[in-house]
């Protein structure tokens, strides 16, 4: 579902003001299942889904779904692939997560401005054995940040996003002990 906002309306969110739309490629006809993440996208004003097929994309309108942007294929998936449990979008760059056999794996490429993706060099790189990897982007630093659900460190990009390729590593962070007690992380940074 989606939502025009008109923030020139003193109530944007009044009733007969606002209202949620199906997206219409992704109804429950389309039957896609579980979605794992959505990131938008703002220069081309499109939406990427991260399911367990791959990652897809589309418009707020009619037959523009594309698929087969990371991993899409019929299960069993080929190495490299996988479920898509996570996409973000920082700028112009996509980063998604995929599962290949249990180990997870980081695809990462740019979006233009009609939001077609192309693979950098060296996409994906293996970030380990996380369970249910999160990420962010740092805002200054611009380095990825993953953490998992049962894990008791962080593991940061040893390049900033706009330089990620296939030599990138990630390097483990330790967090204090007490965090090892935490049943369910999150991670996010900021301000």
């Amino acid at each position: 579902f989606y939502g025009d906002v008109d923030h020139s309306n003193p109530l944007p969110f009044a009733t007969n003001v606002f209202a949620f739309h199906v997206v219409p490629d992704l109804g429950a006809a389309a039957n896609f299942g579980t979605v794992n993440g959505i990131a938008g996208h703002p220069a081309s004003g499109k939406l990427f889904i991260a399911d367990d097929a791959g990652v897809l994309s589309c418009s707020m309108t009619s037959n523009t779904l594309v698929t087969n942007i990371v991993g899409q294929s019929a299960p069993p998936n080929p190495p490299g692939a996988g479920p898509i449990s996570q996409v973000v979008i920082n700028d112009n760059v996509l980063l998604a997560i995929g599962d290949s056999g249990g180990a997870k794996t980081l695809h990462f490429g740019s979006l233009d401005v009609s939001g077609n993706f192309t693979a950098r060099s060296g996409s994906p790189v293996t970030i380990g054995s996380i369970s249910s990897p999160q990420l962010v982007v740092h805002p200054v630093n611009r380095q990825v940040y993953i953490m998992g659900d049962t894990s008791s460190n962080i593991v940061k990009s040893s390049a900033a996003i706009d330089a990620l390729a296939g030599e990138t590593t990630f390097v483990a962070i330790a967090l204090p002990a007490e965090a090892s007690s935490w049943n369910t992380k999150r991670i996010g940074i900021g301000p």
